[in-house]
């Protein structure tokens, strides 16, 4: 729309501040809430901003130091944030927003006697009671990049993946891959469903081709399920 979000360095602090803009230098708008130390901003949608933050007011009970960044949602100014955290791990982060969803990864601690953390995607719906932990059994770590406002798309376990609210619901778009790519992520998707991405044949940097998974979806949509191509 008219709005667009980044952060910018402060030169007393040394420190990021999640900025809003609309449209020109002169209209910038400071998100970087109370008690937040920095902050920055990913994705805006209808009003709304997605970003993450650090600082006293996200570390944990008893711990002085350290940051700890917590999921944020704005509705324009640093005032109206409101914290997408929950308990029970330590660090969470809103990367995209569409609608009334926002999606990231949260870090969990696997539990194997020291901190080891895993990412695990995430989508949510304005509030922290909302939030889906979208990675389900599969192995591996897994991140959340993008959302259309209805379905959400990343990555687990070197897969690009599409989900649609829910852990079960996952799609793994690397099957529709040609033969012989060994790694590949999903980066964006669009009102259509049509979803953006890169592979890779060896799971390097060095190697890796973008591609558009397109939605087919048949007639009567009704009667049957919409598929994926590459």
């Amino acid at each position: 729309g008219e709005q667009q979000v980044g952060y910018g360095h402060t030169i007393n602090d040394d420190v990021d501040h999640a900025l809003l803009w609309h449209g020109s230098a002169a209209s910038v708008v400071d998100l970087n809430p109370r008690g937040f130390a920095g902050s920055r901003a990913f994705g805006t949608s209808g009003g709304r901003q997605a970003g993450w933050g650090y600082g006293p007011a996200t570390r944990p009970e008893g711990v002085i130091t350290g940051d700890f960044a917590h999921a944020l949602l704005w509705h324009g100014s640093a005032a109206s944030v409101v914290d997408l955290h929950s308990g029970g791990f330590f660090f969470s982060y809103a990367l995209s927003i569409s609608g009334r969803q926002q999606v990231g990864w949260r870090a969990v601690d696997i539990g194997i006697g020291m901190p080891v953390w895993v990412p695990h995607a995430l989508l949510w719906s304005g509030t922290a009671g909302s939030m889906v932990d979208l990675q389900g059994a599969g192995d591996g770590s897994s991140q959340a990049v993008a959302t259309n406002g209805r379905e959400q798309v990343g990555v687990r376990g070197g897969h690009a993946l599409m989900w649609r609210g829910s852990a079960a619901s996952v799609v793994d778009l690397h099957a529709f891959l040609p033969p012989g790519f060994a790694t590949s992520n999903a980066t964006g998707i669009d009102s259509n469903g049509d979803i953006v991405g890169y592979a890779s044949l060896t799971g390097g940097p060095d190697d890796s081709h973008a591609f558009l998974w397109k939605r087919n979806i048949p007639r009567p949509v009704a009667k049957e399920q919409d598929t994926m191509r590459c």
